[in-house]
């Protein structure tokens, strides 16, 4: 009999429930429903991006016996939508950051992070900040809320997290590390901010992934001496957008050094025909202090009548060479995939990441996101190793069509594994339990 792979959805998932069976319950009372169960039922949720299932799946077990929460999810006893919600609220997020860990682990110890290295072997981590939760709401809604002041004087509540991912521009997939959550920290009276929770990210990164060779990217916010020393500080390179209008000093320096005719410049055509630039220069003060050197480099794409689509600059600790500067410059353009292939499809393509699943008083909004982006990590594996859903997924043609054709398998009829469902609903349309 053949073993299943590491990387298949019910290992992984017995991974989470692992990991969620660890978390200590304070509840004094017998519970009614376990941690485990509320987490892996909202998982659930998320993966199958079907806010209603819970009931869906409670009709199944009063139909036919048993529900796909508990063959699929290993959920023993599903819970009512309110006790999920107050259960989940009261988990300390920093207990389901070791499943993202652990899916990481097991994709090293199976060869697939090797398909993202760039530059000898380099791992390319983009950092990024979102809001998933705005509220107008007279009176703050949980404890962890930021909030800002409107033109009108009216108060605006809001979270906020710092996502890391891991990215390639060659491969379709992006693999998603824990996020940061921006909010007011324990012993605190001011308000946190995007730039201190990439730093506890940063920090939390190294920890997880001490031996991983790691280039951080983000954009012009992050490229800051106090930034750029805490990535050094944790022993990573970085990339990161270096405007002219926020670094003066820097580009007065390159300003004078360009008038000596000392930039270094090479040009190549793309295979549509248009000129591509690539100038880069080493050993320039970041601010005037001059206690933090960087190099400095540029991208201009012209078009063949010689009109420039695209230009952006970077300051990095890699030296820049005419055999890296091309793979310098696509890793800095990478941004662009955390902000269409992860936030844009977590908020627009059926994850929902900004839709109000329920609030909370405490950790129930990020816990949420949480698992969304579990959820999300779970179908990039798949994309990734799994040859069946790499085929469903074909079938279906579209992400949308997809999902659909999932939610309505499972709301209708039990599954006994995911090869089932997957084979039933996309390939050979074998017969499942109950009426066909």
């Amino acid at each position: 009999m053949a073993t299943e792979s590491p990387l298949s959805l019910q290992n992984l998932i017995t991974t989470a429930r692992d990991f969620f069976c660890l978390i200590p319950d304070h509840r004094t009372e017998k519970p009614e429903y376990s941690i485990e169960d509320s987490l892996l039922s909202a998982l659930g949720m998320f993966f199958f991006q079907e806010p209603s299932m819970l009931q869906f799946q409670k009709e199944l077990r009063e139909n036919q016996g048993d529900d796909n929460l508990h063959t699929l999810f290993e959920v023993a006893k599903i819970p009512k939508t309110t006790q999920l919600r107050r259960i989940v609220d009261e988990v300390k997020p920093e207990f389901l950051f070791p499943v993202f860990d652990s899916y990481f682990k097991t994709l090293s110890q199976n060869k697939l992070l090797q398909r993202f290295q760039i530059l000898n072997g380099r791992y390319l981590f983009v950092l990024d900040g979102t809001e998933y939760f705005v509220s107008n709401a007279t009176e703050k809604p949980c404890e962890r809320c930021l909030k800002r002041e409107l033109k009108d004087e009216k108060i605006q509540y809001y979270h906020q997290i710092v996502q890391a991912a891991l990215i390639k521009p060659s491969v379709s997939a992006v693999i998603p590390f824990a996020p940061e959550e921006v909010c007011v920290q324990d012993g605190s009276t001011k308000q946190d901010c995007e730039v201190n929770a990439a730093k506890r990210l940063i920090k939390r990164l190294h920890s997880s992934h001490p031996h991983m060779d790691i280039i951080l990217n983000g954009d012009d916010i992050f490229s800051r001496v106090p930034m750029v020393e805490c990535a050094l500080e944790n022993k990573f390179s970085f990339i990161f957008v270096a405007k002219d209008s926020s670094h003066i000093h820097l580009y007065e320096w390159l300003s004078g050094i360009r008038k000596l005719d000392n930039i270094s410049k090479y040009e190549k055509k793309d295979p549509e025909g248009n000129l591509q630039r690539f100038e880069w220069c080493c050993d320039l003060p970041l601010r005037s202090d001059a206690k933090t050197m960087v190099n400095w480099f540029s991208y201009s794409l012209f078009d063949k009548k010689g009109k420039r689509k695209y230009y952006n600059t970077w300051v990095t600790n890699i030296i820049p060479t005419k055999e890296n500067i091309e793979e310098l410059a696509n890793a800095g353009r990478a941004k662009w995939k955390i902000e269409n292939e992860t936030f844009n499809v977590l908020k627009n393509y059926g994850y929902h990441l900004e839709h109000n699943y329920g609030h909370g008083k405490k950790n129930l909004s990020f816990n949420f996101v949480l698992l969304n982006l579990l959820s999300f990590f779970l179908h990039q594996i798949q994309r990734l190793a799994t040859p069946l859903f790499q085929l469903a997924r074909a079938k279906a043609r579209t992400g949308y069509n997809f999902f659909e054709k999932l939610r309505s398998a499972i709301d209708f009829f039990v599954w006994e594994s995911w090869e089932q469902l997957l084979e039933w609903v996309f390939i050979k349309r074998k017969p499942c339990r109950g009426p066909p």
